[in-house]
């Protein structure tokens, strides 16, 4: 509300679900987008400027033109501007930051914030990270994985099942590098004979199984549309309670180890041991999240 001008840099703007109940982009705000696909400029909202080029090489012209263009009155409401974004961003990620709650790092039945701390705990220093964590991930998790993982694969979307087979390619792209999957329990089952492939060729990833026994992605969907299941809090052939998924047998039918994970600990042992050894594994790890809110 309180900008005059949107720039958008190199990206698909503003992505969303489900419709918000107001407009994303406030009527008094001029938008930019600088892109080098055409497709996405003016995609979704209008664009009061269209600049299409190569943000590397166009945004060092566009801030020499600026320093050229400000004077003093225009350099400092800029830096204050800087100033008080880089303060509410900061507070914003510290409040997010998952941190391990007295005790907890020996619980069985992981929290999300635990989950996510286990996994910043696990993850080696320049690791290539694919997150299809769905809801045990979010900023928590992104905040976790961001002073370790250089390489961050993902998908902005509105479909499941990447996450499996996407570290395949990535691990045969990068044979050195240490490559760890997060995905959802039922994500995972979209492409779970990725697993045959990992054995037949010998690719050492670790893909953790984030295993809540439920889509629960769906259920959170089908709430915001605000109809009978919101009403009557049913879910058909969402809950994996009754017939549990039991991946460690899949891992196994189809050559790849598996190890459990019912506590951050064990799940922290477990990615570790995992890249040490250099072959495929999986690990089942026991998520406990909190009820749904809605």
């Amino acid at each position: 509300e309180d900008a005059d001008v949107l720039f958008f840099i190199g990206s698909e703007p503003l992505v969303l679900s489900f419709a918000p109940d107001v407009h994303p982009i406030p009527d008094h705000i001029r938008a930019i987008h600088l892109d080098l696909n055409t497709s996405y400029i003016g995609k979704s909202f209008p664009i009061e400027v269209a600049l299409f080029g190569d943000p590397k090489t166009t945004l060092p012209i566009l801030t020499a033109a600026l320093e050229k263009k400000w004077g003093t009155p225009e350099r400092q409401k800029a830096d204050e501007q800087r100033a008080r974004v880089e303060a509410e961003t900061g507070a914003f990620w510290e409040k997010t930051d998952p941190a391990f709650k007295p005790g907890e790092e020996s619980k069985a039945g992981m929290s999300r914030t635990a989950f996510q701390a286990a996994i910043r705990e696990a993850l080696p220093e320049g690791a290539a990270f694919v997150d299809e964590s769905i809801t045990a991930g979010g900023n928590g998790l992104r905040r976790a994985i961001g002073d370790k993982a250089s390489d961050l694969f993902g998908m902005k979307g509105g479909g499941i099942g990447m996450g499996l087979p996407t570290t395949l390619g990535v691990k045969i792209a990068m044979p050195d590098r240490p490559v760890v999957c997060v995905s959802g329990d039922g994500s995972a089952m979209y492409t779970i004979q990725t697993l045959w492939t990992a054995a037949r060729y010998g690719l050492g990833a670790v893909w953790v199984i984030a295993n809540n026994k439920s889509y629960r992605i769906l259920k959170e969907r089908i709430l915001n549309l605000d109809g009978k299941a919101n009403e009557f809090r049913q879910f058909p052939c969402m809950d994996f309670d009754e017939y549990e998924f039991d991946f460690r047998a899949m891992a196994g039918a189809m050559g790849v180890a598996s190890a459990p994970a019912d506590t951050p600990s064990e799940l922290i042992e477990a990615v570790r041991t995992g890249l040490a050894s250099g072959k495929p594994l999986l690990i089942d790890a026991a998520i406990d999240l909190e009820p749904l809110e809605r």
